[in-house]
């Protein structure tokens, strides 16, 4: 599942002089011929996106300050000055986000004298990275004047992020100019005057599904436009202030994304075994925010992955400590309350750290006894803030947080783990075009016969050793003749004897069972080589000639989630065959499982291979001991 979230730096950077679209405005020295300002036309607006990410998207603008003079040269179509002033609906509300801005950055709050009654005015002077005094400061790390640690921040961001959530300024919003992007690199806003104007991604309040992606609000975006004039039948274009384009914005793409994956060469996908993940993604821009979620959530498939405490979180290569700078809860449940889930929380430090640096958290899940299926497939959701005008009220800390953009982690359908209000994007690891986050354990099926006519034989017992150990695996039954491996091996209530099935038997466990007698299903197995061998004959047969065989457990090489296993002949008794390759298809005779053949007595041993030799041996134990008993018996009589 891919979800966008459009953010921009517009106005919150002095060296891209709010991303190329803001002029030295209010500039007392004027030059160049005055324009007519009455007759200037109306103007569009362009937006940019290298990414490609626009399509689908809807943007408003809202006019926030007008050109009451301007200057410039129309062979040119370059603007050397122009004055600006608020637009008196939101005279109000800038005035009060200006007040605003500069306590964010401990300057007087006072309003300057040149620019009574003209808040507008006033940012468009002094906040540019032009004047001489309280120029805008734009940077990752804290300053005297600019003391926010958000990435890219600035007394402009800060003025525009305030006015854009007031109440005056929402108001505006409905009936604007708006558009939607049917290009995924470019759109345009028409709007019907030249002058200073915030345009907002309002996507999330666009009910068309034209595209199927999630809408996603951006940060508020600063931009002036050209003056276009027309006299009868002459239009002069003015599209410049000095070498600096105007009317368009550049948006930067900020999609958050998180990737997963299994890491190391320890990795044990048998139960009890342990696995070791690893989740990365990088600081989001968090521009404009005073609190902000971010939590990368551990998203099992299905239940049987226990979470071992023990998880590292860095940023930037530096380690965050816990609880104080992020929190672990591994207490959630889906709300079927059947799997657990962790959620990792940076939201209590995110804002400290360096807008790019990557973040890495390690840690280890335990494969347990509620593990099914043969894969193990473990996905991860990253959530996060994705609308300024709708922040969070704490860092994360509070139960609940979620309704008005708050952000706490919450089921909005059914059994998924995405944050509502937030922004999200899951990766789920082990999707068919992302194998990187899964691992698969193994099992084998074996089908017990009478040798004389190859029919299920209930009753008899095996046991399996891993050969990389020694070890006598022990196995819970999850079902008649299905037993999985213990996650705990010391366990007084796992079994290492597996019994066959047996459809006499009273059924007391539930589970993947076989279909009639003599079969028998292990699972829960990491990919490797082991021992079966039987260890208790069926009733009625003889206990002397027990089969053994080896059996290597892998994936097929095609089809990674498909058992492929073989195994070799029993080298003493000749009661198992070798296979080459058995798949994991229904079990029967025909392929899908380990065949082991049972006899009643010596003479139905095989005559050739280990079994004949065998058998030979009997003969000549049976002959030297008939022998014995004739000599006894020819002296005996001689006697």
């Amino acid at each position: 599942m891919t979800k966008f979230n459009i953010r921009t730096l517009a106005g919150a950077a002095v060296s891209a002089a709010t991303l190329l679209a803001l002029a030295p405005l209010g500039v007392a020295n004027a030059a160049g011929p005055t324009i007519d300002l009455s007759t200037a036309q109306g103007e569009t607006i362009t937006i940019n996106s290298a990414e490609g990410n626009l399509k689908g998207h809807k943007f408003a603008a809202v006019k926030i300050g007008d050109y009451q003079n301007a200057n410039g040269d129309a062979s040119t179509h370059t603007l050397s000055s122009v004055s600006v002033g608020t637009v008196s609906t939101l005279k109000t509300a800038a005035k009060q986000a200006l007040v605003d801005a500069k306590n964010v950055a401990h300057i007087s709050a006072a309003e300057d004298t040149a620019y009574v009654d003209n808040p507008v005015g006033e940012v468009a002077s002094k906040w540019l990275g032009y004047g001489t005094s309280g120029a805008d400061i734009t940077s990752n790390t804290p300053t005297a004047v600019s003391p926010s640690k958000h990435g890219y921040d600035g007394n402009l961001r800060t003025f525009v992020t305030k006015l854009s959530g007031s109440a005056d300024f929402q108001s505006k919003i409905g009936a604007s100019n708006s558009t939607v992007a049917s290009d995924s690199k470019s759109a345009t806003v028409p709007v019907d005057a030249p002058g200073m104007y915030i345009v907002e991604d309002v996507t999330s309040d666009f009910s068309s599904a034209a595209v199927g992606k999630s809408r996603k609000a951006s940060i508020p975006m600063l931009v002036s436009t050209g003056i276009t004039t027309k006299s009868g039948n002459d239009t002069t274009v003015y599209n410049k202030l000095g070498s600096k384009p105007l009317n368009g914005v550049n948006m930067k793409s900020d999609t958050p994304t998180v990737k997963k994956e299994l890491v190391g060469n320890d990795n044990d996908p048998s139960i009890g075994g342990i696995l070791h993940y690893q989740l990365t993604s990088s600081v989001p821009l968090t521009t404009g925010f005073d609190h902000y979620i971010f939590t990368m959530i551990d998203q099992p498939a299905q239940t049987g992955l226990t979470y071992q405490n023990d998880a590292t979180v860095t940023v930037g290569g530096t380690s965050l400590i816990k609880d104080t700078d992020y929190t672990v809860d591994a207490t959630k449940t889906y709300p079927d309350g059947s799997t657990k889930y962790v959620v990792f929380d940076l939201s209590k430090s995110i804002l400290n750290q360096t807008y790019k640096d990557a973040i890495v958290i390690t840690y280890t899940m335990k494969v347990n006894d509620h593990a099914n299926g043969g894969a193990l497939k473990n996905g991860v959701t990253l959530g996060y803030s994705n609308n300024v005008n709708k922040q969070p009220s704490g860092d994360g800390a509070t139960t609940g947080e979620n309704g008005d953009g708050k952000g706490e982690v919450t089921d909005c359908s059914t059994s998924s783990v995405t944050p509502c209000t937030n922004g999200s994007i899951t990766n789920e690891g082990g999707d068919t075009d992302d194998t990187s986050a899964t691992i698969y354990f193994r099992h084998f099926d074996l089908i017990n016969l009478k040798k004389a006519d190859s029919t299920g034989l209930a009753g008899a017992k095996f046991k399996v050793t891993d050969k990389s150990t020694g070890n006598v695996v022990k196995f819970n039954k999850v079902g008649n003749g299905s037993y999985k491996k213990a996650a705990d091996q010391s366990s007084t209530n796992a079994v290492s004897e597996l019994e066959v099935f047996d459809a006499a038997a009273p059924v007391t466990h539930s589970g993947d069972e076989p279909a009639s007698d003599g079969q028998l299903r292990v699972d829960g197995l990491k990919e490797g080589d082991y021992t079966v061998t039987e260890t208790a004959a069926a009733p009625g047969f003889s206990g002397t000639f027990l089969p053994s065989t080896d059996v290597t457990l892998k994936g097929n090489d095609t089809t990674p989630a498909t058992d492929a296993y073989t195994n070799t002949k029993d080298a003493v008794f000749g009661l198992i065959d070798a296979h080459e390759t058995l798949t994991d298809v229904a079990m029967n005779t025909t392929g899908g499982a380990i065949l082991v053949k049972n006899v009643n007595s010596v003479s139905q041993l095989p005559l050739t291979g280990g079994a004949g030799v065998v058998l030979a041996l009997l003969v000549v134990v049976a002959l030297a001991g008939a022998t014995s008993l004739l000599i006894v018996t020819r002296r005996k009589l001689s006697e």
